[in-house]
């Protein structure tokens, strides 16, 4: 039996930032890296009729596996299968065996912990592949089953059926994941210019980018909330279902984590106990606005809809407010 090690992530939303924490958090002092980052957020305004819901996203998830881990390859599944054809299971077990963490697309309809999937409806999803038993069969995999990040155990034959039951076009690659030793500091000056960005919705250097390709339909920061609560009214009109609970879970995540920077960053320099408080406060009203996607999702009262709209837009004003006054910090401005 091989297991590579993991842990439950601190941040754990998507699985594009989910699975790189999990490798990550064995790290020693990762969390200072975590601490620095995940700050900035983006919405992609997309119009009514698409099918998307209103999805925020931290701006991290697309550089996570490139920054802190080393990526040894991406293989294109299409080759995964002209190499092995029906069985998958030697090349990942020569990955594990090799200390290498695989990241895959899988799909759901054969993977018996996705319980609202298996036997039932075929979805794709990013699944880390960590560990295996020979004499068992099984892989051990983390994923998001039924709404929360955790570890399983699934046959051989289960995966090589999830696998090349994948379409190469719209799922090409597989990830190949080893972990970089780094000793991670926390930087104070990186999180006093991301949390000005956050505040001001800019992210200058992408924002250049889309400017470049005429794309102008990103929000960045508190615009992204703003975005998404000024569209769930049109989203209602048109019938469409405009509550997409991981953006709320985002947000809350988004909260809690910055509690717990506060708490570094008064390490350095001195944070008025009132000014903690309010912080706290605002993570509460997230938590409370989270949990009304829920009622919605279980009842389909629209009187919740207005009701997180009504909580975001104060949670967006009370941390506007916050974060000038965090900002405005001695320490903290003399670095600005």
């Amino acid at each position: 039996m091989k297991v590579l090690e993991v842990n439950h992530p601190l941040v754990a939303v998507m699985p594009e930032h989910a699975h790189a924490l999990s490798i990550l958090s064995t790290q020693r002092s990762y969390e200072n890296w975590v601490y620095s980052n995940f700050i900035q957020i983006f919405f992609e305004q997309k119009p009514v009729v698409d099918n998307d819901k209103l999805l925020i996203r931290f701006r991290d998830d697309g550089f996570v596996h490139k920054t802190v881990l080393s990526m040894s390859d991406e293989i294109l599944i299409s080759t995964f299968k002209r190499w092995f054809g029906e069985d998958v299971t030697k090349p990942l077990i020569d990955c594990i065996d090799n200390g290498i963490y695989v990241i895959s697309n899988l799909d759901s309809y054969y993977i018996p912990p996705h319980k609202s999937f298996y036997n039932q409806i075929h979805r794709p999803h990013a699944t880390l592949i960590y560990g295996y038993c020979p004499v068992e069969q099984y892989f051990l995999i983390a994923d998001f089953f039924d709404g929360f990040y955790g570890f399983e155990k699934v046959s051989f034959n289960n995966i090589r059926l999830a696998f090349q039951s994948l379409s190469t076009e719209h799922f090409p690659k597989a990830l190949l994941v080893t972990k970089r030793d780094a000793n991670y500091y926390f930087d104070l000056q990186y999180v006093i210019k991301s949390l000005t960005e956050y505040q001001l919705s800019i992210c200058p250097q992408e924002q250049a980018i889309l400017r470049s390709n005429r794309q102008y339909h990103i929000a960045y920061g508190l615009n992204a909330c703003r975005a998404i609560t000024d569209l769930m009214p049109y989203y209602q009109a048109s019938c469409k279902d405009c509550i997409d609970i991981r953006s709320l879970q985002l947000i809350y995540e988004q909260k809690k984590l910055m509690n717990v920077r506060l708490k570094k960053l008064g390490e350095i320099v001195t944070i008025g106990s009132g000014l903690k408080e309010d912080f706290i406060n605002l993570e509460y009203k997230a938590l409370k606005m989270r949990n009304t996607s829920i009622k919605y999702l279980v009842t389909n009262n629209p009187q919740f809809i207005g009701n997180i709209v009504e909580l975001l837009t104060q949670i967006v004003k009370e941390e506007n407010e916050l974060l000038s006054r965090l900002l405005d910090v001695r320490g903290i401005r003399i670095l600005a």
